[in-house]
């Protein structure tokens, strides 16, 4: 062997070395803090909250244990359960140590977004929460769908010179794929390159990382070969990966698009206040005390609280029916379209139509809680 592939050699074997390291050796050397829940140095009797996050921008399970990682190693974090099919995390944590701010700073360090969860809000109302994330979804579909549009543009005449016109050094032509390719690299393909660098930053790996240190390492040999005048370039195969990964997180994102419609018009099933009959008023010696119905905000029904239904109302939420006779239509649950008979004793759920009796029910299930808020966390 010449000293150039002794050189060679003991390079790539650092390289590897270091790679293992940097991204094993910590988790490893670490691994009581990511395998087991960090109290951050607190006794067992510390303050602890929990707090849920949607998560947005997660394109594979490794960007969840990314994420976790990330806050597992967070003083203060005392507990992580995360699930990336419902792009969903619980996180417990000591509030005199963390703050919910910090551990949204954490994800979007690493190139993604996230935003709390509020656990008392039913579906009926649109929470801020379920707007956002309907926003990032939409917003993501937009952006994704420009960057194909010029990526795909930019990368055609790339392919023709690379495969159809075989351009190669000197051919000052290559100075196009050159240009091409950085376009489609740097302006198409940034927040793939941004969120590998918050995953390398915070020594995690993710399929961002994969995908970075591909492109990366076919554009820059290649940017070299033009300079040196080497015989090959291989542009074209940074700007094909960037484009068909495109394709496939715009067409990720469509279908997420179309589950927020479905949520969207479960939504809109839900009755938006409810008739309470709240407590007998104090009246004079000698009028009778009378209770008062008042029409409230869905979110302000509270278990146990007792709600008169009107003829054609939605049932507001869930609950048992105290007095009064009616049909309900349950086809929205059931699909059946015949309508139930209720009477005292019976069970109602909310968001389904009464019909020309009126009765009232005593809630037993609100907000996150009811059939229909569990329906949409089900979709």
């Amino acid at each position: 062997m010449t000293p150039i592939d002794y050189a060679v050699a003991t390079a790539g074997a650092a390289l590897i070395v270091f790679v293992l390291w940097y991204f094993l050796g910590g988790p490893l050397l670490g691994r009581d803090i990511v395998s087991r829940p960090n109290n951050g140095g607190h006794e067992h009797g510390a303050a602890r909250r929990e707090v849920e996050l949607a998560l947005g921008g997660l394109h594979c399970p490794s960007c969840m244990l990314a994420i976790e990682r990330n806050w597992k190693r967070t003083q203060g974090v005392i507990d992580v359960s995360a699930n990336f099919d419902t792009g969903r995390a619980t996180v417990s944590y000591d509030p005199n140590a963390v703050t919910v701010e910090t551990l949204v700073k954490k994800v979007e360090d690493l190139g993604y977004t996230a935003s709390p969860v509020n656990p008392d809000v039913g579906p009926g109302h649109d929470a801020p929460a379920q707007r956002a994330v309907r926003s990032q979804v939409e917003d993501e579909v937009a952006y994704l769908r420009v960057r194909l549009v010029v990526s795909v543009i930019l990368t055609a005449p790339v392919l023709v010179l690379a495969m159809a016109l075989h351009v190669m050094p000197p051919d000052p032509l290559v100075w196009v794929e050159f240009a091409l390719t950085a376009v489609v690299l740097f302006w198409a393909g940034w927040r793939i390159l941004r969120s590998a660098w918050g995953a390398v930053r915070n020594r995690a790996s993710d399929m961002n990382v994969l995908i970075a240190t591909g492109t990366l390492a076919a554009f820059v040999y290649s940017a070299v070969a033009v300079v040196l005048g080497l015989p090959h370039v291989y542009f074209e195969t940074t700007a094909v990966i960037i484009t068909l990964i495109l394709i496939g997180r715009l067409l990720e994102a469509r279908a997420r698009s179309h589950t927020s419609d479905a949520i969207r018009k479960l939504l809109d099933l839900q009755a938006r206040t409810a008739r309470v009959i709240r407590p007998p008023v104090e009246q004079a010696h000698d009028v009778p005390a009378q209770q008062v119905e008042i029409d409230v905000p869905i979110e302000d029904v509270r278990v146990g609280d007792k709600v008169r239904v009107r003829p054609g109302e939605k049932i507001a939420v869930d609950g048992v029916v105290l007095e009064g006779t009616s049909s309900v239509d349950e086809s929205m649950i059931t699909g059946e379209s015949i309508p139930v008979d209720k009477q005292p004793g019976d069970v109602v759920i909310g968001a389904t139509v009464n019909g020309s009796g009126s009765f009232i029910f005593e809630a037993t299930k609100v907000g996150s809680d009811t059939t229909l808020a569990q329906i949409v966390r089900m979709v």
